[in-house]
């Protein structure tokens, strides 16, 4: 049933028993086992948020002491900049939200 629906959505890449839908890659070549690859549209998200906003940089913490500060002097981020972060974040929630869902089936 759910590989006839596959099958006929407009939004997925049939590649024999994988599927490419939504950034990830549905593998059913194991019999009555779903593998979910997001690997490569996680790493490439990563990838382009680095070098368009060019922040390479290290740190000896994850979060600096004025993370949570709000400095209203700063400057406002431009329309598309803003629209990509809003993006971003969005598909990091949602990747973050399957990886959860995946360990909890295990």
């Amino acid at each position: 049933m759910m590989m006839k629906k596959l099958e006929q959505s407009k939004s997925v890449i049939n590649k024999g028993p994988q599927y490419e839908s939504l950034g990830m890659i549905l593998d059913y070549s194991k019999p009555g086992k779903l593998i979910v690859d997001m690997k490569e549209n996680v790493n490439k998200m990563i990838f382009m948020i680095l070098i368009n906003y060019n922040i390479l940089k290290t740190a000896k913490t994850p979060a600096a002491e004025h993370s949570f500060k709000v400095d209203e002097q700063c400057s406002k981020l431009n329309k598309q900049m803003a629209e990509d972060f809003h993006t971003h974040i969005a598909k990091a929630f949602f990747y973050a939200s399957v990886v959860d869902l995946i360990f909890r089936w295990q």
